[in-house]
Parts: C-alpha cells; structure tokens; sequence
C-alpha cells in the first residue's frame, strides 16, 4: 500500500512540474538556466574548499566566477527599430506589415 501512495505522491509531482514547465515564460526561463550553471559549480566548488581539496574547490569557485562574469558581459540582444515597415508581395497576395 505504501508504495502505491509514493508511486501516486510521484505521479502528482512530475504532472504539477510538468504543467509548470508547459505555462513558464521562455525568456524567464532562459535567464534561470543560464545562471544555474554558475550557481552548481559555486556549490560543489565551496564545500570542497572547505573540507580539504582546497585546489580543485577553487578552481570550481574561480570558474564559476568566470562563467558569471561572461553572462554579465555579453551584449544584450539587439532590439528592432521603431516603426519598421516591411512589404510581403507574392503572385496571390500583396500585404505591408508594421513591426511592433
């Protein structure tokens, strides 16, 4: 019976993450990936510092530094102009499109 309920408990989990993952914005999504790699290599890296493998741990610390400081440094995307207006012309159809 116990392993029904965890099996269930499970279940209800991966859905609620899945439904999660499925409603999540993907730019603010693509911000929190891209400083969870940093972010794991400070916490392996720290704990290793401190416990005695004090060269690996601070090459783990120093690179996750590094990781953090590119991500800061890279240029924003680029945005599109103003009031951009574009013509699509096919043999059927003839459109002019505003860019918002």
């Amino acid at each position: 019976m116990g392993v029904i309920l965890a099996l269930a408990a499970v279940l209800v989990v991966l859905f609620g993450a899945a439904v999660l993952f499925v409603r999540a914005d993907a730019a603010r999504m693509a911000d929190s990936l891209r400083s969870l790699g940093p972010a794991l290599l400070g916490l392996v890296g720290a704990p290793m510092l401190i416990f005695g493998r004090s060269l690996i741990g601070g090459l783990l610390l120093l690179a996750a530094l590094a990781w953090v400081g590119w991500i800061r440094t890279r240029r924003p995307p680029a945005r599109a102009a103003a009031s951009k207006h574009s013509t699509v012309r096919t043999a059927a159809l003839e459109m002019d499109l505003d860019h918002d």
